[in-house]
């Protein structure tokens, strides 16, 4: 099995520290996690947008340094 993460943060550091994690816990379970990282709320949305990716699992970061701030564009 294998899961779609993205990850959604405008902290290099901590986009960094959840990969690692994320990759850590990956040997421990049994699946495969095909992990996405994002550095702004846009670019995780165009990806939506441009590419119709898809994600079983979004670590979002609540309080981006820009405009849309914990939520997507036009999902509210």
């Amino acid at each position: 099995m294998k899961l779609k993460i993205a990850i959604c943060d405008d902290d290099e550091m901590v986009r960094g520290d959840l990969e690692k994690t994320l990759t850590q816990i990956s040997k421990f379970v049994d699946c495969e996690f095909d992990i996405s990282v994002f550095s702004s709320g846009e670019r995780l949305y165009n990806c939506y947008v441009e590419t119709d990716c898809d994600f079983d699992a979004v670590f979002l970061d609540i309080e981006l340094s820009e405009k849309k701030t914990g939520y997507i564009s036009g999902t509210r």
